[in-house]
């Protein structure tokens, strides 16, 4: 999908978690300069291999059925913007965009969106796709959530721009 991508400019830098959690940014040069990224977790467990020597264990089969494996997806976009954090979920559910064609298409079109945007459209653009939008500056009354959203998007923006440059790095 990478060279499909890379038709439309679209650059990607990811990590994968030791729980198998994927993550991707997605971005162009004008959207890296504009603090734009859009965000592709993906949850699939790491499946372990089976110990065939391993003897049968009744006790241990109730343990590990009462442990809950999480698979799905989440799409969003992360951007600040006039010194305003946002992301806007785009897409969650227990199903990821297992699909390479959607999932490059959807990335494609959100690109679309970002750069074909005025500036003071994009936001109302993105609220009226998201099915969530964290607003951390719209947050009233609650102090706490308000600065652990603050630090999500912050975190996630910071994460996005130190695998750009460590790819960058890796070229040279």
């Amino acid at each position: 999908m990478q060279l499909l991508k890379g038709l439309y400019g679209i650059r990607t830098v990811g990590f994968r978690e030791e729980s198998g959690r994927t993550h991707t940014f997605s971005f162009t040069q004008s959207m890296l300069e504009r603090d734009i990224f859009i965000e592709h977790i993906s949850e699939l467990p790491i499946q372990e291999e089976d110990d065939e020597d391993e003897e049968y264990d009744p006790e241990q089969e109730n343990i590990n059925d009462s442990e809950e494996e999480v698979y799905g997806g989440k799409l969003s976009v992360v951007m600040r913007e006039n010194d305003k954090l946002y992301e806007f979920l785009l897409y969650h559910d227990v199903l990821d965009i297992d699909k390479p064609v959607l999932l490059a298409q959807t990335i494609v079109f959100l690109v679309k969106v970002i750069e074909e945007s005025k500036p003071d459209r994009l936001i109302s653009y993105l609220r009226e796709l998201s099915t969530d939008p964290l607003i951390p500056h719209e947050i009233i009354g609650d102090k706490k959530f308000k600065q652990s959203a603050i630090q999500l998007i912050e975190i996630k923006l910071q994460r996005a721009r130190e695998l750009y440059l460590a790819d960058q790095a890796d070229q040279n």
